[in-house]
């Protein structure tokens, strides 16, 4: 039985999947493309800064899942503060302006389209790896971060914090398209 936590992970999942769906589908090439009037990554950027995100965090955690595959548990799972941190400032509204590492930066002057098909693509990815973590201990299983491998989380945290951070950079996107 999957746990509840891999569950809502699921859930949170569609649920990034339809926002941007619904932004590029109700949104025009111009308004997409347009930076953020305030500065900033345009809305096609920001979902496209979502995919980078995950094409970099992907592979490394499927490694660290098959790597902890006799590592089992099925929750409720507990993290540290420093993955529960991430959590609460990666959530929208954003409360703390981050400078994204340059490995998760945006391609330039990517195509709307494109984008919502790499970025849906990358997210069934991330679904099929709640598969894999099925039963395993996510909470002991740790994997570093792309941009910063001094840093090690808990591949249970991973998969809330690359939904956190889904969230932040569709709240931004929306910004742009309602600044413009």
């Amino acid at each position: 039985m999957a746990s509840l936590e891999l569950e809502d992970y699921a859930r949170q999942i569609d649920s990034v999947i339809a926002a941007a769906q619904a932004l590029v589908d109700n949104h025009s090439l111009a308004d997409l493309t347009r930076p953020a009037p305030a500065g900033g990554w345009s809305a096609v950027e920001c979902i496209d800064h979502i995919a980078v995100t995950l094409e970099k965090y992907l592979p490394v955690l499927r490694a660290a899942l098959e790597a902890g595959k006799h590592s089992k548990g099925e929750g409720p799972f507990q993290y540290g503060l420093l993955a529960r941190m991430f959590l609460w400032v990666l959530e929208p509204p954003v409360r703390m302006r981050v400078k994204a590492p340059s490995v998760f930066a945006p391609r330039p002057q990517p195509e709307p389209q494109a984008v919502l098909r790499n970025y849906i693509a990358r997210h069934n990815e991330l679904q099929s790896l709640l598969l894999l973590a099925r039963g395993l201990d996510i909470a002991a299983i740790r994997l570093a971060s792309p941009a910063t491998p001094k840093l090690k989380l808990p591949a249970g945290a991973v998969f809330g914090i690359l939904t956190a951070h889904a969230r932040r950079h569709l709240w931004q996107a929306r910004r742009a398209l309602n600044e413009s």
